[in-house]
Parts: structure tokens; C-alpha cells; sequence
């Protein structure tokens, strides 16, 4: 056999070693990524803290130990000796991040690690030789994150020159579903413990023209700030300063009215210096290490919102491409029981809607003019508007009644097709503040000219019920769902709805007793869902497809307050995939198939992990 056939066994287990070391921190929830350019380390990896990514970055290289006679020999004592180019170690000496050597011990199956950038850089001005011995302990990687994550704290305190570093954020304490702040006086009683959990508070109010926009939605008493208290701990790691963080909210004392509960606004937290006034941030180095929080007191138990609204259990495939025409929502489906879930939670309505609402309702006004001539003129108007590149566009007569020798429509841009959501965006500010097409008539001396006159506001009306109308009437709180969510918003637990669908492909006849389906499952439904739900429906619709009939079951579910959704979901989905089963009803070969996945995938045109956004399965390009 050909040299080049065989492959050495230090590549084997050189591979098995990174696999190692890069599921093992994975399973932490951080993330671990393989560096393609290769000089001097292996894998990239960042810090998560409550699945979300901190500021805390590091990168490790891996060795492989099966015998002394290689880079890595075993010491007396157990830990391992590790020979390193010099020229790596003057890379690694100068990083901005922490360098964690790891050796993987082929033997027993362990990956052991130290953070060696101190010794590179104790060694640096006698690095004389091709190579240096780094020496690495027996930490062994499954039993000391936390010990990794305080390594790369360390390093960055070090870095910044911080002698005591402290974890320390905002937290403003708000009562829901009312975004109510609690009153000053309910706040300092809290602070009257300067201590808890080895967490210290202390009083702060903060101008809301210094915070996210979206946090105008909590309500306080006072005119232009909002007030909580700020909290600091000198403990290790992140991940530690959230555990004892909860530990506290857990034991603010306040006395609620049933149907509320307490929520805790929890800004980005900040790494600085104990001793000193000025934080990190007012140096070079300004990253926050995390992103805003919200966490709530819910039975007792201190939650994170994002998690408890939308966490869904283990088995499920999430959504993770989709087209501009793909069906709306976020899925996640579970093949084995046949079912996709979509979740959805109320959270207050913030000003960058409500802006962005005004800028999409001025976008469809400006691209249409009512108006009304008589049905003698119509082929004169167009004839006039085809020099200017706009249509004449006739509405049903009912919209706005007028003299039966009158036609009411409107003059557009081209392609404007509310009906198919379709609006032709501008982004010229003199169009879209005037109009594209009141200004380019006024340009071409037209308006006055063409045959008619300005239609009713009931046109507009029309036009504009194309839309969801409650979008424009700016709601006081909206339905979002996860890749919606706002992080640090708190959300209406009370109002969370959770929608399970089934989808089957079915024939012509179906269409007449479909309605009868929807009958016998709303009986079924409610024989199974008890006190952890206080609503639910189901609704069977038939969608329309170019391929073939689609008949959609939606059961909606809005879980009690005190059940997260993913128990709600745990609980009951053997239950409702039960009940979507409809091979009872079939008749005659109604029903031909019922791979909910597939037809999300061919006719929802969504892509789920797994799948490529190109049409082309993983394994397959493989």
C-alpha cells in the first residue's frame, strides 16, 4: 500500500483530541469553533452566559498524549509537559486574549488544560531555543469551567490593568403585566440589606434619555428617570454573578394582587475596578460583557423571561432559513410525533415600532392618489398618466358610492398591488414626505389637467385595509416571538400562546368536511387540558397551494402563569399529536400524507437545522 494511503496515527488522534475539547465546551453552551488558518491554535471559543454570548474570548490549541516519544511527555506527578515552537510562544506572549493549552490523554479518554499565557510570557526573554516545555496540570476540562471561565476573567483584569475587578449592572425592578415601576420606598427597603449573596446594592436612578429606547414602556412616577439599584460582586466568573443575582431577587419581599408578578430589568454587565469610580467602559477597552436581561418572580422561582417564554424542549428542530414568500413564523417541528409548535409572547410596544409604523403607513399613502372621474374619461385619464408612468386602478363600487356615471379608483405608482402586500419603496425624502405621486404630478402640471377630481378617504381606507389593521392603530403591546423578542423586555407570561400545527395533503373532497373535523377535536381538546391552560382552540383550514390541498390543524394554547412553556409543551405533546391524528376520519383514501416537515420544507419554503438554505442536505454534499 502507498505511503500516501495511510494516515499517520498522530493525525487520528490529533482529531479525536480537538473533538474532544471542542463538544466538551459546546456542551456548556459556549460556543467552539475550529480556526481554519492554523498558526498556533486550534479552536476559537467565546463565553455564554444563560445562552447568550459574553465579551470573555479565548483560544486554545490541543495535543494528543499516546506515548513519551512525542511533542507531549506525562511527568512523575501526572501532568504533562508540552514542547512548543518559540515562535508560538512569542505570538501567544503578545495575544489580546488568553491562550489554554489542552492535552488530550488518548489512554484515558480526558482532556486536561492549563492557561498558559503567563509562562509564555515569564519565558519570553529567555526563549533562546527552537523550543520551550510548557507544562500543563491535570484539570481535567469536564469537571472545571468554572475554573476556565475565572482564568479568562483574570486575564482581562490583568489586561486592563483592573487590581480588584468587580461584576456590577443596573437593575430596575418592575411590577407586570401593569410595567409599573415599584416606589421609592419599596426600593430602599430593599437596600437595607447592603448585602445579599454576596452581591452588594446601592441606590440609582438613571435618565431615561441614557437608556434603550424600548425601556420608555415601564412607567415610573417620575418625570424623566427610571429607579432601581445597582449591584456588584467580586465573585470568579460571570455564570456566578447571575446564580447569586437570582438568589436575591428571589428574596425582594413585595406584596402583589393575583394576576401580577415582579420582573427585574437587568442592564449589560460591566467589568471595572472595585476601588475606583470609573468603570472599564471610559478606557479603550469598552465592551459590555453581556446583553440586557430580564428576569421575573413567577411561583416563587426567580425565571428568566426569554427562557421561560420561549425555551422548548430537546427533540425539536428549529427554523433556521427562510425565503421573503415563506409562510410567516418561526417553527420548530419534532419528525417523531409529526407536529411543529410556534411560539408567541406579549411584550409592550416600543417607539421604534410605533415609528416605523408612521414611516410604512406614509410609504403606502405616497404611492397612490384617490381619485374619480367620469367612466367616459377613464381611457383619457390613463392615455395622460401612461406619459407619466402611473395606472389608473378602479375600485368596487361599494367602497365609495357616488354618481353611477363616476368611477372611483386610484392613480398609482407601478406595481402597486396591496392586495399582494406589494409597495414599491422609495427612499427619496422629497417623495416619500410629499408623495411620489402627488409630487409628480405637481412636477408635470397634471393634477390639474387630468379628467376627475380627488376620490373620497374612504379609498383610502380601502387601500389601506389590505393591512393588518390593528398595525396601524399602534397597539399597546404586541405579539412577538423569539427572534422578535427584545432582550431585557419584560413580557405578559399571562398571554404567551403556544400553537400547535399538523399538516396533512389531501384530496378535493375534503373541503366540504373540514368544518366538521373542527367540531370533534374542540371536543377532545378540552377533555385533556386542565388547570395548566387557560385557553385553547383549534382551528382546521384548508390552505391553498399551486400543488395540492393543504389541510392545516391549528390547536392555540395560552398556558397558565406559573407553567413555562417548555413543561407546558413536554407535558402535552404526545397528547396533541395524538389528537391531530386523523386516520380515523379517513375515508377513501382522504388523507394521502401527514409529514408535517416535509410540507413546511416544500410549501412553507422554510429550512430547519439540518438543511441547507440551498436546497442541498448536508449529508449530501458530504
Amino acid at each position: 500500500m502507498s505511503d500516501a494511503l495511510i494516515r499517520p496515527r498522530s493525525h487520528v488522534t490529533g482529531d479525536v483530541g480537538q473533538t474532544t475539547v471542542l463538544l466538551q465546551l459546546q456542551k456548556w453552551g459556549w460556543t467552539s469553533e475550529l480556526v481554519s488558518s492554523d498558526y498556533g491554535e486550534d479552536l476559537s471559543c467565546e463565553i455564554f452566559v444563560n445562552g447568550k454570548r459574553t465579551a470573555f474570548h479565548f483560544r486554545c490549541q490541543v495535543k494528543s498524549f499516546y506515548s513519551n516519544k512525542g511533542q507531549v511527555r506525562k511527568l512523575k506527578n501526572g501532568n504533562f509537559s508540552v514542547s512548543i515552537a518559540s515562535s508560538t510562544c512569542f505570538t501567544w506572549a503578545s495575544s489580546y486574549y488568553p491562550i489554554i493549552l489542552a492535552v488530550y490523554d488518548v489512554g484515558e479518554d480526558i482532556a486536561y488544560w492549563s492557561d498558559v499565557t503567563e509562562q509564555v510570557r515569564k519565558r519570553i526573554i529567555s526563549l533562546s531555543t527552537d523550543t520551550t516545555s510548557l507544562h500543563i496540570e491535570k484539570n481535567d476540562l469536564r469537571k472545571t469551567r468554572k475554573l476556565l471561565e475565572s482564568c479568562v476573567n483574570r486575564f482581562y483584569s490583568k489586561l486592563l490593568s483592573v487590581e480588584e475587578p468587580e461584576f456590577t449592572c443596573n437593575v430596575f425592578p418592575v411590577v407586570m403585566p401593569q410595567h409599573r415601576t415599584v416606589s421609592f420606598k419599596e426600593v430602599m427597603t430593599f437596600l437595607r440589606v447592603n448585602s445579599m449573596h454576596g452581591i452588594s446594592f446601592d441606590y440609582h436612578k438613571q435618565s431615561y434619555e441614557l437608556l434603550p429606547s424600548w425601556i420608555t414602556a415601564i412607567n415610573s412616577t417620575s418625570d424623566d428617570s427610571l429607579y432601581g439599584f445597582e449591584a456588584s460582586s467580586s465573585v470568579e466568573s460571570v455564570e456566578d454573578f447571575f446564580v447569586n443575582l437570582r438568589k436575591s431577587f428571589a428574596e425582594f419581599e413585595l406584596t402583589l394582587d393575583e394576576g401580577k408578578w415582579l420582573s427585574f430589568i437587568v442592564s449589560p454587565i460591566e467589568f471595572k475596578e472595585k476601588t475606583k469610580i470609573s468603570s472599564v467602559s471610559n478606557t479603550a477597552w469598552s465592551k459590555l460583557l453581556t446583553d440586557w436581561d430580564c428576569y421575573s418572580i413567577i411561583a416563587k422561582n426567580c425565571i428568566l423571561d426569554s427562557e421561560f417564554s420561549f425555551k422548548i424542549p430537546c427533540g425539536f428542530k428549529h427554523e433556521i432559513a427562510r425565503h421573503s414568500r415563506s409562510w410567516d413564523g418561526f417553527y420548530s417541528i419534532e419528525p417523531s410525533l409529526d407536529i411543529a409548535v410556534q411560539i408567541y409572547s406579549m411584550q409592550a410596544t416600543t417607539p421604534a415600532f410605533r415609528e416605523s409604523n408612521s414611516r410604512f403607513k406614509q410609504q403606502i399613502l405616497g404611492k397612490f392618489l384617490a381619485w374619480t372621474c367620469d367612466k367616459n374619461d377613464v381611457e383619457t385619464l390613463q392615455a395622460e398618466l401612461n406619459e407619466i408612468g402611473f395606472n389608473f386602478i378602479e375600485v368596487p363600487e361599494e367602497v365609495a358610492p357616488t354618481n353611477p356615471n363616476w368611477v372611483n379608483g386610484v392613480i398609482s405608482v407601478p406595481m402597486f398591488r396591496p392586495e399582494l402586500g406589494l409597495i414599491p419603496q422609495t427612499d427619496c425624502w422629497e417623495e416619500f414626505e410629499e408623495g411620489v405621486v402627488n409630487l409628480r404630478l405637481k412636477e408635470a402640471g397634471s393634477i390639474d389637467k387630468l379628467p376627475g377630481k380627488m376620490g373620497s378617504f374612504k379609498i383610502n381606507d380601502f387601500i389601506l385595509s389590505f393591512f393588518d389593521r390593528d398595525y396601524f392603530k399602534v397597539p399597546s403591546k404586541l405579539n412577538v416571538l423569539s427572534s422578535d423578542y427584545i432582550g431585557g423586555m419584560p413580557l405578559h407570561h399571562n398571554e404567551r400562546e403556544i400553537l400547535f400545527h399538523k399538516f396533512f395533503i389531501a384530496h378535493e373532497d375534503l373541503l366540504e368536511s373540514y368544518s366538521q373535523i373542527e367540531t370533534k377535536l374542540k371536543t377532545k381538546l378540552n377533555n385533556f387540558i386542565n388547570t395548566d391552560c387557560t385557553e385553547s382552540n383549534i382551528h382546521v383550514e384548508v390552505i391553498e397551494s399551486d400543488f395540492e390541498a393543504i389541510l392545516g390543524i391549528t390547536a392555540r394554547l395560552i398556558p397558565s402563569l406559573e407553567v413555562s412553556t417548555h413543561d407546558f409543551i413536554e407535558k402535552y405533546k404526545n397528547d396533541i399529536s395524538s389528537l391531530f391524528d386523523l386516520h380515523s376520519e379517513a375515508k377513501n383514501g382522504v388523507f394521502e400524507s401527514s409529514v408535517t416537515e416535509d410540507i413546511l420544507k416544500l410549501h412553507g419554503e422554510l429550512y430547519f437545522e439540518g438543511d441547507s438554505p440551498w436546497g442541498i442536505n448536508k449529508t449530501e454534499e458530504q
